[in-house]
C-alpha cells in the first residue's frame, strides 16, 4: 500500500474501501489500487491509502502464504507462522521480500528527497514559463539584432532558467497529449506533465546555476501575459515603484552602457519596453517596441491561394481573347462575301 497516487499505473478507484488501522493507532481508507512498477519489476494490486506517509509491501504479494512481513524504523522482517507461534528471522528474507524492502526504501527515500526539494525550491513554474516567454518574445529578437552576448550573470539570460531543461523535454504530440521527453510517459494536459516533472524528475532542475525567473515577473509584466483579460484593480504606487526599480536594475546589470553602443541601445530599449509601463497613469502599455515577428497564417494562406488562381485567371483571359479573335475573323469573312454578292 502507498500514499502516493502518482506511483501507481492502471489505477482503479474504489467507492466503498475498507478502513485500515496501523500500528501507531492511525487509520486510513483504501481509495483504490493499481500496479507499482520499478524498471522491469512490477507488483500487482498495490492499495492506495490517502494520507499514508510510507510505502508498505505485503509479504502475501511477494512470498509464500505462511509468511508475513513487518517493518520497523531500520529493518524489514520476514515472519514465519508456525503452530500459532511466530518465529522472527531477519536473516531468512526471501529474495522477493528483499526486493519489496528495496522498493519501500527507495520510495521512502524519494519521499524524503521530495520533501527536501520542496523546501529548497520555492519557484512558480507557471510564472517562470511566462517570464521566459516574455524574454524570448520581446527582448531576445532585439539582442540578436544587435549581435549582443548577454552575460550568464544576467538574470535575463535564457540559460539561467531553473526549469529550462525540463521545459525543453516537453513533447506536445496533440491537443490533448503531452509526452515526457525523459521517460516517454503521456499526459492529457500540460499541467499533469508539470506535476510529473515535480514528482519524478525534480533532480534534473538546474538548481546550481539557474535562478527563478518568476522572481522577475514584477519587472517583466507577467500578469499582463498570463491573464488574457487584465482585471481592473486599483494601482498600488508603492508596488509600481518597486517593480520599476527592479526593472531598471535589470537594465543596468544586463546591458551596462559603458560596454559599447550595442549595450547602450539595448539598455535604452529595455527601459522603454518594460520599465516605462510601471506607472499608475495607465498611459504607457508594456512591450511598446513590439516583439518577435510572426508569420500570419491567414495572409500566408491567401498568398498560396492567389498563386494557385493566378495561372487559371491568365488561362481564362487567353481563351477569351482567342475566341474574340475567331469571332472577328468570321465577321470579316461574312462582310466580304456580302460585298461580292451585291449587283453591279
Amino acid at each position: 500500500m502507498t500514499g502516493r497516487l502518482e506511483y501507481l499505473r492502471d489505477f482503479r478507484p474504489i467507492s466503498n474501501g475498507e478502513n485500515v488501522t496501523f500500528g501507531n493507532n492511525t487509520n486510513g481508507i483504501i481509495r483504490g489500487y493499481g500496479v507499482l512498477t520499478m524498471g522491469n519489476f512490477s507488483i500487482q494490486k498495490i492499495d492506495y491509502i490517502e494520507g499514508l506517509k510510507h510505502n508498505l509491501i505485503s509479504v502475501g504479494q511477494l512470498c509464500k502464504a505462511d509468511h508475513r512481513v513487518e517493518f520497523d524504523d531500520q529493518f524489514c522482517y520476514r515472519i514465519v507462522m508456525e503452530e500459532n507461534r511466530r518465529k522472527m528471522s531477519s536473516l531468512q528474507l526471501c529474495c522477493f521480500l528483499l526486493i519489496g524492502c528495496l522498493v519501500s526504501t527507495i520510495y521512502a527515500s524519494s519521499d524524503a528527497s521530495s520533501e527536501e526539494h520542496a523546501q529548497e525550491v520555492h519557484c512558480s513554474r507557471e510564472r517562470s514559463r511566462a517570464a521566459y516567454n516574455i524574454i524570448e518574445e520581446y527582448l531576445i529578437p532585439f539582442v540578436e539584432q544587435e549581435n549582443y552576448q548577454m552575460s550568464r550573470k544576467c538574470k535575463l539570460h535564457p540559460g539561467n532558467d531553473i526549469f529550462r531543461d525540463q521545459e525543453d523535454h516537453k513533447i506536445h504530440v496533440d491537443v490533448n497529449e503531452w509526452r515526457c521527453g525523459y521517460c516517454k510517459k503521456s499526459f492529457r494536459a500540460e499541467k499533469f506533465l508539470d506535476q510529473h516533472f515535480d514528482n519524478r524528475h525534480y533532480n534534473l532542475l538546474n538548481v546550481s546555476e539557474g535562478n527563478c525567473l518568476a522572481e522577475l515577473c514584477g519587472a517583466l509584466h507577467c500578469d499582463h501575459v498570463i491573464n488574457s483579460v487584465v482585471p481592473k484593480s486599483k494601482c498600488n504606487p508603492a508596488a509600481a515603484a518597486r517593480n520599476r526599480h527592479l526593472c531598471e536594475s535589470l537594465a543596468d546589470s544586463c546591458f551596462p552602457v559603458h560596454q559599447g553602443p550595442s549595450a547602450g541601445r539595448l539598455h535604452e530599449l529595455f527601459l522603454r519596453q518594460f520599465c516605462d509601463a510601471h506607472t499608475c497613469s495607465g498611459r504607457i502599455k508594456p512591450f511598446s517596441r513590439g516583439g518577435k515577428k510572426h508569420t500570419n497564417i491567414f495572409y500566408f494562406a491567401i498568398s498560396i491561394l492567389i498563386l494557385m488562381l493566378l495561372p487559371i485567371f491568365y488561362l481564362i483571359v487567353y481563351l477569351y481573347q482567342r475566341e474574340m479573335r475567331k469571332g472577328t475573323q468570321i465577321l470579316r469573312r461574312i462582310s466580304k462575301q456580302s460585298l461580292k454578292k451585291k449587283p453591279s
